[in-house]
């Protein structure tokens, strides 16, 4: 059965080469707590007015939120990625004392506790940097891949046409039903190449990609054969 989503790109993923869960190691998992409650605290010292209109908290909450982005792109919205996004609204219980503490040392441990985060996403991402991926599962490699090209019936683009086999079908609907409402990134060679939202399980192991170029589908098309 193929699937196309609503942003008109169909994408999904085949049999990982790296288990999703040693990715989201602990280590990875409290840099992006200690960030988020870093910041959360910066907010708290300054007080609702203040921190509405501080463009360092600014600065530092679009940051947080970028890195939440690369995580929810390559992990599923329902991994790390959404766990820290949660955990955003759920400090307003933390003890802080506000008056013992300078807000500009704050800020300054809130850009280093970003800093350890965005290291430790890095490492965890270089692990993508050769090949194609879904996400963080490998659609070369692993268990046979059919492609083929075709023309999109309704954006009228030509598509590449993927088909998975074996546990690759497996593989699939578990990534993607653990990201419905949230992107996935298609990469190649590291680079992100499209990261459509995933609007529902994709189970029936065919699927489609529609928006690179022409050079670049057959490209990805040579990377799978």
């Amino acid at each position: 059965m193929k699937l196309t989503l609503l942003s008109m790109l169909a994408l999904a993923t085949a049999s990982p080469a790296i288990e999703r869960e040693s990715l989201l190691a602990a280590p990875l998992v409290v840099a992006f707590k200690e960030a988020d409650s870093s910041i959360h605290r910066v907010g708290m010292c300054l007080g609702p007015q203040a921190a509405y209109e501080s463009e360092e908290l600014d600065a530092l909450d679009r940051r947080l939120d970028r890195l939440l982005y690369q995580a929810t792109v390559t992990w599923g919205g329902n991994d790390i990625s959404m766990q820290a996004a949660i955990n955003k609204t759920n400090d307003s219980d933390e003890d802080v004392d506000c008056a013992a503490n300078d807000i500009t040392a704050m800020v300054e441990e809130s850009r280093a506790s970003l800093d350890r985060l965005e290291n430790s996403l890095n490492d965890h991402l270089a692990a993508f940097d050769k090949g194609v991926w879904m996400g963080s599962v490998a659609l070369c490699g692993g268990s046979p891949v059919k492609t083929e090209f075709a023309q999109h019936n309704i954006a009228g683009q030509e598509a590449l046409l993927i088909t998975l086999d074996g546990p690759a079908v497996t593989e699939l609907a578990e990534l993607t039903e653990a990201s419905v409402g949230y992107p996935l990134a298609l990469r190649v060679d590291g680079k992100i190449v499209v990261a459509p939202s995933i609007n529902e399980p994709l189970l029936g192991g065919q699927f489609q990609i529609v928006g690179p170029d022409k050079p670049e589908l057959e490209r990805i098309a040579s990377l799978l054969a």
